[in-house]
């Protein structure tokens, strides 16, 4: 083997394989060769990153993509989103069958504030649980989050009929905290174990939401009439217990991703504060803010939608079913695309397209329009969905800063969660204006696909501005080291 050079670069590679961040290391710190690479046992560089972050960077190596480990957590990821999001999905039975019997004297507005909650604490608490995932506390955020879930869905099977506020405690702030300690990290985790198939991996749990919000709609809408509201919660209740309790057994965590708790606490820190110096990550947090403000349109209205436009009772049963499974190949096929390209690329005409789509409902008037309407929607909205993980894990630097990454972005569209589906019960009104709310939404997704085409020109800008500092950073460096050592031989 020939010398080692004067100077080694070693390259902490982020989800995109074309975004790089060399950090230059001298040779004069102990080193050892294991593996066919260098290792170097100091724990500081000129850059100020732990050698701990190479290491758990090189862990998964593209020989170790995966394995049972991984695809168990993906399996684990899978029934965390069947029972989270796929939960939420479904809101819509809970939204037709609360005004229609539970709650009939309430206007849908308010009724929407129960889903909305719940969906907002889902995303508002990723910052949360993305700094405690990135300090190792992965376990503790399942265990809590299975233990609250379970509690507060057997408690809304007590909830009175036209009690709101029984009902909002335990299904829209109860159940929102425990989905939202868990739904990002159930994401994030998929990073200790996949670097090439990340996507593809994302994607696949990412469609637990779909496939969950699919049985999860047919089976209430069914007890619900067979049973009734108490017993159908009860039974449902029972299925997402043992989805949650499967998972707690079969995600695993590595722990070499972990650091002392000192160190990542600091870096935690300082990483969060730069975030929000990077125009592009902001561009793309505020695309995303604008587009989950009318994205939730249909998950909520649909099957009120299709009951309200005459079309028969089962068809409008099962539209919602139909938006969620079309929406499981958008989030399993479209993902395998980014793991080739810029997921923010991808995102792009797929953001366009669930624009498209939205306006589209404004031409509705049959059941077969309907069908067809939904299906579309609920595939690229399903795209959308599962490229917001690898997007953001895209734009990370380095391994340890995407879970805080996903949890800030997860948190500001909390805010438009929170806010979209009352807004739209506004609009639709006692008299049932479809075409208001269909064209808020719809406007509200066409600005943030705007809003993800100028953060992909920042990102962009930034990622070469960056590329050429670290070049010119490495020139030097090297130039320095040739100096000295031309100064030595003349000695």
């Amino acid at each position: 083997m020939g010398d080692m050079p004067s100077s080694l670069s070693v390259f902490l590679r982020g989800r995109h394989r074309r975004s790089y961040t060399p950090i230059s290391m001298s040779i004069s710190e102990p080193h050892t060769f294991n593996d066919g690479r260098w290792s170097i046992s100091s724990r500081s560089d000129k850059l100020g990153t732990t050698i701990s972050e190479v290491e758990q960077c090189s862990a998964i190596g593209e020989g170790d993509d995966g394995g049972l480990d991984g695809w168990m957590t993906v399996f684990g990821g899978f029934l965390i989103q069947a029972a989270t999001i796929g939960h939420v999905n479904a809101f819509g039975v809970y939204e037709d069958y609360y005004k229609r019997v539970y709650l009939s004297e309430e206007s849908s507005s308010l009724i929407s504030w129960i889903g909305s909650t719940q969906l907002s604490l889902l995303f508002g608490l990723g910052i949360v649980a993305g700094v405690l995932f990135d300090q190792g506390r992965f376990k503790l955020q399942l265990y809590t989050s299975t233990l609250l879930y379970i509690l507060c869905n057997f408690m809304l099977s007590l909830a009175k009929p036209h009690q709101f506020y029984q009902l909002f405690l335990s299904q829209g702030l109860g159940m929102g905290l425990a989905m939202g300690l868990i739904y990002s990290p159930s994401f994030s985790v998929i990073s200790h174990h996949f670097r090439r198939r990340r996507s593809f991996a994302m994607g696949i749990v990412a469609g637990g939401a779909a496939i969950g919000a699919i049985f999860q709609t047919i089976m209430l809408n069914y007890l619900f009439e067979s049973l009734g509201f108490q017993n159908a919660i009860r039974a449902n209740a029972s299925l997402n217990a043992c989805m949650l309790i499967i998972a707690c057994f079969t995600i695993k965590c590595r722990p070499r991703m972990v650091k002392p708790e000192e160190e990542k606490r600091n870096k935690s820190y300082l990483n969060v504060l730069s975030f929000f110096r990077e125009a592009g990550y902001m561009i793309v947090i505020a695309g995303g803010v604008l587009i989950n403000l009318g994205l939730f349109f249909p998950a909520v209205y649909i099957q009120l939608f299709s009951f309200n436009k005459g079309f028969p009772r089962t068809f409008s049963f099962y539209s919602l079913a139909i938006l969620n499974a079309s929406s499981v190949l958008g989030r399993v096929l479209l993902p395998v695309i980014a793991d080739h390209h810029d997921p923010l690329l991808v995102l792009i005409p797929i953001c366009f397209s669930v624009g498209v789509s939205m306006f589209a409902f404004l031409a509705v008037s049959s059941i077969a329009g309907d069908a067809i309407v939904a299906a579309v929607f609920g595939f690229f909205s399903g795209a959308y969905s599962a490229l917001l993980a690898p997007t953001m894990s895209s734009m990370s630097k380095s391994e340890g800063e995407i879970g805080a990454r996903m949890g800030i972005a997860i948190t500001f569209a909390a805010i438009s969660c929170l806010a979209g589906p009352p807004i739209n019960g506004v609009l639709l009104g006692n008299e049932y204006t479809w075409s208001k709310p269909i064209i808020f939404s719809g406007a509200c997704i066409m600005l943030g696909c705007i809003c993800l085409v100028v953060a992909k020109y920042y990102h962009t800008t930034e990622v070469s501005a960056a590329t050429a500092s670290s070049a010119s950073s490495e020139i030097s460096h090297f130039r320095k080291d040739e100096n000295s050592s031309t100064i030595s031989g003349q000695n």
